[in-house]
C-alpha cells in the first residue's frame, strides 16, 4: 500500500500525500532490535556486556539497544519513518543524545528529553 490518496475534482485526478498511513511494523528491523536487547544485561541500571559482539552484524545492531525509548517504541509499533529500515539504520552514525537521534533518524522533535538536555 503507498502512502498517498487519489484527490478528484472535477473528473481530474490529482496525487497528493496521504495525511497518515498504515502502521506497517518491520519485522527484520524489530528482530534486530530484540537480537540487541538480548545481548546486553542491566545491572543496577547500568547496561552491561558479558562478552563483546562476535560478528560484524552483531556489533552494528547493538547500538539498537540504545536508541531514545520512544524510537524503541515507534519501531515495535510500526511507526517509524518510512525510509528507517535496518539497512538505512547500518549507514547512519547515530548520536547517544537522544534528541539528537531523534533528528538524525527522521523522528523530528519529541517532548521526552534526554537528561543531559534538562541541564541548564
Amino acid at each position: 500500500m503507498l502512502p498517498i490518496r487519489f484527490a478528484t475534482r472535477g473528473g481530474k485526478q490529482k496525487i497528493v500525500p496521504a495525511t497518515s498511513r498504515p502502521l506497517q511494523p518491520d519485522q527484520v528491523l524489530i528482530s534486530a532490535l530484540r537480537k540487541a536487547h538480548a545481548m546486553v544485561r542491566t545491572e543496577r541500571g547500568l547496561p552491561i556486556l558479558d562478552s563483546a559482539p562476535d560478528s560484524p552484524y552483531d556489533r552494528n545492531i547493538l547500538r539498537l539497544a540504545f536508541l531514545a525509548p520512544d524510537i524503541q517504541r515507534a519501531i515495535l509499533h510500526g511507526r517509524q519513518p518510512l525510509h528507517l529500515n535496518l539497512e538505512a539504520f547500518k549507514k547512519v552514525d547515530i548520536p547517544l543524545e537522544w534528541s539528537e537521534q531523534r533528528k538524525v533518524l527522521g523522528f523530528g522533535e519529541t517532548a521526552i528529553p534526554c537528561s543531559a538536555d534538562q541541564i541548564p
